[in-house]
């Protein structure tokens, strides 16, 4: 019996271990201080709040998360569409239905406006755009909200997308990473 608990424990903490082996090399775990694009096109995602909904049921949770997207140019990029995606790479839904963000409101970092081609922003060679924006979640869990950006850079078509894993009525089990560097991670014992 204890042996088996062992095992399980033992099993779980192998599996947090892997996820954080890949976090730390995955392309969007990227340092907060960089100041210039990665590539063509670079996303970085904050979430700056969550606001939760006043719910009668445990089942009809909800909130609004609000988010800062900054886009970072290498070479200058025009026709910058924001697309709120699912993992998966269906879209954002809100009530069964595609959520729409409307009008996004880019500013360059010295809170000017974005350059406009044909309606949408456009930013120059080494250049970024800064956005906030609002996305409702739906249900008690750990939402991941994937958020796209295709533009026109060099006459190509450029993807860029980054994801944003946001706790709504669940506890976000977070690995701590203390002095040594040595990462701990919680596990839930049950008797």
């Amino acid at each position: 019996m204890l042996k088996a608990r062992f095992r399980s424990a033992a099993r779980t903490a192998c599996i947090a271990a892997s996820a954080v082996a890949l976090l730390t090399i995955q392309p969007g775990a990227l340092p907060a201080e960089a100041s210039e694009a990665l590539g063509d096109l670079h996303l970085e995602l904050r979430l700056v709040e969550l606001t939760p909904a006043p719910a009668s049921r445990p089942a009809d949770v909800g909130g609004v998360a609000t988010l800062d997207v900054v886009l970072q140019a290498y070479r200058g990029a025009e026709d910058i569409r924001l697309r709120i995606l699912r993992p998966d790479g269906t879209p954002w839904t809100l009530r069964a239905r595609p959520f729409d963000p409307g009008v996004i409101r880019w500013a360059t970092p010295d809170g000017g406006e974005p350059l406009e081609a044909g309606g949408h922003p456009s930013v120059g060679a080494s250049g970024a755009l800064h956005a906030r924006i609002q996305v409702p979640l739906e249900g008690a869990a750990i939402h991941e909200v994937v958020v796209e950006i295709v533009a026109q850079v060099g006459g190509k078509t450029e993807r860029t997308e980054n994801v944003a894993r946001i706790a709504l009525g669940v506890p976000m089990w977070l690995p701590v990473v203390g002095d040594d560097g040595v990462a701990s991670f919680p596990l839930e014992v049950r008797p």
